[in-house]
């Protein structure tokens, strides 16, 4: 279920430039086409990305770190 919503969201972002959580709209005329309107700030891509890869690298560390404290709690008691 887990990688579903992230091939999902990835798709959406990569292929579609929406997102379940930001709206993301082209901005400007075909010169400034790489602009996004993410949110209430303008982001070209390629900062529209960086911050999308920045987020999941800080979702999937949080989700690892509970993975892991869960399985030494196992450990621990079992």
């Amino acid at each position: 279920m887990f990688h579903d919503f992230i091939e999902r969201e990835r798709n959406l972002l990569l292929k579609e430039y929406k997102s379940d959580e930001y709206v993301l709209e082209p901005r400007g005329t075909d010169d400034e086409a790489d602009d996004l309107l993410v949110g209430a700030e303008v982001l070209t891509r390629n900062e529209a990305l960086s911050r999308a890869i920045a987020w999941w690298e800080r979702l999937l560390g949080d989700v690892e770190a509970d993975a892991q404290a869960s399985l030494r709690a196992t450990r621990r008691s079992g």
